[in-house]
């Protein structure tokens, strides 16, 4: 019986062990991720402790790049908008549409005859600055063309983002949930 309790004691103490590690890799992975910066030895430490979980494993796409903050997000998409909305074709883009190609986002008109380009990225600017980037990733799904060629880069980089922190927030609830050795 002591054999026993001494075997069930050494299982609890390697089980805290195995949490202890996995919460200090977790920690540093989220103090990577609130500074837009790259994971993979974070990651790698993470795995080793959670081999089998799934969870951890969606971290892994993007543990060597990082992704960008939201108020990064936020900054670029300025930029990317402009170049967007300079790829809208003359014809598509009405009467007015050379004030938007020379103002950008600090000028916007809307004519009967506006661009669906157009009001796609306004929908998707007003949606990051409520802070829904999943809302803002949504609504540039809509474009087609040189337009979303245009914002590729931009999306893929929210895209990662929005795989970081749905990754972090489940592997929290997994973890409080007691699957962390999964």
């Amino acid at each position: 019986r002591m054999r026993n309790d001494e075997a069930a004691g050494r299982a609890k103490a390697e089980a805290s062990e195995i949490n202890a590690d996995a919460a200090l890799a977790l920690s540093a992975i989220e103090a990577a991720s609130r500074r837009g910066s790259s994971f993979e030895s974070d990651y790698r430490k993470l795995r080793a402790v959670m081999p089998k979980s799934a969870t951890v494993r969606t971290l892994g796409e993007v543990a060597t790049t990082g992704a960008p903050t939201l108020a990064e997000l936020q900054q670029s998409f300025g930029p990317a908008s402009a170049k967007a909305r300079a790829a809208v074709p003359a014809e598509r883009q009405g009467a007015l549409g050379w004030l938007n190609n020379m103002f950008g986002d600090a000028v916007t008109v809307r004519g009967a005859e506006e661009d669906g380009a157009t009001v796609t990225l306004s929908r998707a600017k007003a949606a990051l600055d409520a802070g829904d980037l999943e809302g803002a990733v949504s609504a540039l799904g809509t474009l087609s063309g040189e337009p979303a060629a245009a914002m590729a880069d931009w999306t893929g980089s929210a895209n990662r983002r929005i795989t970081l922190e749905a990754g972090l927030e489940a592997l929290r609830l997994n973890m409080i949930d007691g699957e962390g050795q999964n």
